[in-house]
């Protein structure tokens, strides 16, 4: 889909220049639309194709606390020892969305006529960065006093970083249609309706061996861990259009 959605882009950007003679430029607004709520055209005629660039910022923060606690009776020595272990976690996340979009928009009517009514629709691909960084502390208690304690960082792999990015890169697209009413040349405003399609997907898969062999040389134990998850979200939208001509 990341290939597909590249070339689509790429071929409109280059016949961009190749449409733009004799046409107007135009900037429309979408206010409270969230992604695709911005983009750039080029009005020629009835027919408008449009590219644009929307970025979302995700933050999240997480903590995790284990306690265990156990007591050993010896009857030999009538002694009673405590264990305890107590584990934190502590995680933060980030991630960026880079969200391009292009689309094409037919109106029904030309551009001098009162109300313009229209059909559009259009595709959309989020790119993510992702970054996750956090600590691990584990402590031992025997008796009430500390044993032993382990630190260490927490750090995604390569393959869990890539598996969250195929998450959040989300596309999708929309179909829908409105009507826009011309204040000046320069100026129109109006209602659009439609619906809009998110699809997700991502998988993981993950391979280890033990260290020792087996009389027939391989492994004396392994494992094997393969995982998808695919998620689509549909949805219905209304939006106020504010269109500007240059």
């Amino acid at each position: 889909m990341k290939k597909r959605f590249g070339s689509l882009l790429i071929l409109v950007l280059i016949l961009v220049p190749a449409i733009s003679y004799g046409s107007s430029f135009v900037f429309e607004i979408k206010p409270g639309y969230g992604i695709q709520s911005s983009n750039f055209g080029i009005e020629k005629g009835r027919v408008t194709p449009f590219i644009g660039l929307d970025i979302m910022a995700i933050g999240a923060e997480g903590n995790y606390v284990d306690s265990d606690y156990s007591e050993y009776y010896d009857p030999m020595g009538g002694t009673t020892t405590t264990y305890e272990t107590e584990q934190t976690i502590d995680v933060s996340g980030s991630a960026t969305l880079f969200i391009p979009h292009f689309g094409l928009k037919y109106h029904f009517a030309d551009p001098d006529a009162d109300l313009r009514p229209y059909l559009i629709g259009g595709l959309f691909k989020s790119i993510a960065m992702v970054d996750v960084e956090g600590s691990e502390t584990t402590r031992y208690y025997q008796n009430g006093h500390l044993t032993r304690d382990d630190d260490s960082g927490v750090e995604l792999e390569d393959k869990e970083k890539d598996a969250l990015k195929d998450l959040l890169g989300v596309w999708g697209f929309n179909l829908g249609f409105g009507a826009s009413y011309p204040f000046s040349e320069r100026f129109s405003i109006g209602g659009e309706y439609g619906f809009r399609l998110f699809f997700a997907s991502t998988s993981y898969e993950y391979e280890d061996a033990g260290e020792d062999h087996n009389s027939n040389g391989a492994p004396d134990w392994r494992q094997d861990f393969e995982s998808e998850l695919s998620a689509s979200l549909k949805l219905s939208y209304v939006a106020v259009v504010m269109c500007f001509k240059f």
